[in-house]
């Protein structure tokens, strides 16, 4: 079957619209769209508002949100003499007036903050300092790419290098220096300067995936040591030392961590004849999670949320995807079905196939606006157009070639009672606890303890817990002291006495809202549903 009839979600902007209604397993009702939904955890994500429709003019290199704001700079041609200049815009919905079904025009203007020089061409990525003060991006000249800065209130323009193909940069959280990598016949260096000085300080080579301390004391960074492992490196600022925190395992130049490290999402080859996968590693773990995203057909990579709980795609047809990090937590069937049988919930198609070539997408810093530039061939490149008799024309849903806004709607539905993780915690805990149980048995004739209650079972098993674990395997996770276990097992039983070991109950964890985890005599571990 022709992978385009996978995105028939997309019809919310192209009229072929499509709404389902569901209720959750907690009794939450959820809208959803062909896909173009997302629920993971205890969120919910839509993909299908109207897109505000930013700029018509290109061509578009580079954009991104400022810090705390709902505006976008972005780099495109000044005038009619085609030099590029350095722009910003608002992309408030409350400037936006509905002109048609589902698209919106803003009524705000761009505003030129700076023009390039003769034979100099302004490109992205841009980046926005932490404060909002200045904007960073490049200077491309025949034979380079350099660093320059540009003020956001007076428009002047600063050179932070001369003849360097600059190639990645990160500010110090307080805006008053910034790193950047160059790259030279194939060899990163990273740098550092102070935007009062002039001069800037080579701290190494690699340059991976830059991250600044929250106090802007400490700079940190990866590089390649071999095929095998990335070396973590960390450069003191208050002391201008250097030194090697580590390894990581070896990652592919397109991994993406998310903002708050827990996450790195790689892009690995399929099997023969199969599309790419997506494997998402948790930070300092060798394994990852391959996720089951046939219909997405990754591409590339394209960064994380600032929040850290979506991963944006390129998918195939140049489709933009988010995909959930975390699995989905408001069914509690998730955890004792077969999984190839429940819905995704972990993928959700944005609307519009994307030119990536005009930068990557840029979140808003509440990530509830999604900022990208459409493809110009839209409708060469799906094939899909809207119904005819519907009075609608393409253009009336595709901005096509513009700088648009999406609105996210990322909202808060109510506390899940129980998600799928903790569930999985829980569950190791038990077997933990089912495991020292065996070990007691085995070491008192296969006799109970005469302990009555799981305060008295707790210091029994003390030595047999924390010889390998901790006491943390008695109590409800994200709590200190909350005992989510219960005893079940007279004093004083003999295994011997107890036919089918593999029914009978020793230990409970009860405090869920509709299945109870069972730890039975032989150590085995389920989830029962509540009669």
């Amino acid at each position: 079957m022709d992978r385009r009839w996978a995105y028939v979600g997309v019809g919310a902007c192209l009229g072929l619209l499509a709404l389902g209604f569901a209720v959750g397993q907690d009794g939450v009702a959820v809208w959803r769209s062909w896909g173009s939904s997302l629920r993971a955890g205890q969120w919910s994500f839509t993909f299908n508002g109207p897109a505000n429709e930013l700029v018509e003019e290109g061509p578009f290199t580079g954009l991104a949100f400022g810090p705390g704001r709902e505006e976008i700079a972005y780099c495109a041609p000044a005038g009619r003499n085609g030099r590029s200049g350095l722009w910003v815009i608002s992309a408030s919905f409350q400037f936006a007036q509905r002109t048609k079904f589902a698209r919106q025009k803003t009524s705000g203007r761009a505003r030129l903050l700076c023009l390039a020089l003769e034979g100099v061409i302004l490109r992205g990525p841009v980046s926005w300092a932490p404060n909002g003060s200045s904007i960073a991006l490049r200077a491309c000249g025949e034979q380079s790419e350099d660093l320059v800065v540009v003020d956001y209130a007076t428009g002047e323009f600063a050179w932070l290098t001369r003849g360097a193909h600059v190639v990645d940069a990160a500010w110090q959280p307080d805006a008053t220096r910034i790193a950047y990598v160059t790259s030279e016949d194939g060899q990163r260096s990273l740098w550092t300067r102070s935007l009062a000085a002039r001069n800037a300080e080579r701290l190494g080579t690699g340059g991976y995936d830059l991250r600044w301390s929250l106090d802007g004391s400490e700079l940190r960074w990866l590089s390649p040591a071999s095929e095998l492992v990335w070396t973590q490196m960390a450069w003191d600022l208050r002391t201008a030392q250097l030194s090697e925190e580590g390894v990581r395992p070896a990652r592919p130049e397109g991994a993406k961590w998310s903002p708050d490290g827990r996450f790195c999402a790689v892009l690995e080859p399929g099997d023969e004849g199969e599309a790419k996968q997506i494997v998402i590693y948790r930070s300092g773990s060798q394994r990852g999670e391959a996720l089951d995203l046939a219909d997405v057909a990754p591409k590339a990579l394209l960064g994380w949320s600032p929040d850290s709980r979506l991963l944006l795609v390129l998918g195939d047809l140049d489709f933009l995807f988010a995909v959930s990090a975390l699995p989905p937590g408001d069914a509690m069937v998730d955890l004792i079905g077969d999984p190839s049988e429940m819905p995704s919930w972990r993928a959700a198609v944005v609307g519009y196939p994307i030119d990536l070539a005009a930068g990557t997408p840029s979140w808003s810093s509440e990530c509830d606006l999604l900022a990208y530039v459409v493809a110009e061939e839209f409708d060469e490149r799906t094939g899909l157009l809207p119904l005819e008799g519907s009075g609608y024309e393409l253009a009336d849903f595709a901005p096509v070639g513009s700088l648009v806004a999406t609105a996210v709607g990322s909202k808060y539905l109510k506390p899940v009672p129980i998600v799928r993780e903790e569930v999985l915690e829980l569950t190791t805990n038990l077997m933990k606890i089912g495991n020292c149980l065996q070990m007691y048995l085995a070491d008192n004739n296969d006799t109970f303890s005469m302990a009555e209650d799981v305060g008295q079972l707790r210091d029994v098993l003390h030595d047999y817990v924390t010889y390998r674990w901790d006491e943390s395997v008695w109590v409800r996770p994200g709590t200190d002291d909350e005992v989510a276990v219960e005893y079940l097992i007279e004093p004083g039983t003999k295994l011997a006495d107890i036919e089918n070991w593999e029914d009978v109950p020793m230990a409970v964890i009860g405090y869920l809202p509709d299945y109870d985890l069972i730890c039975y005599a032989d150590g085995s571990v389920d989830l029962v549903r509540k009669r």
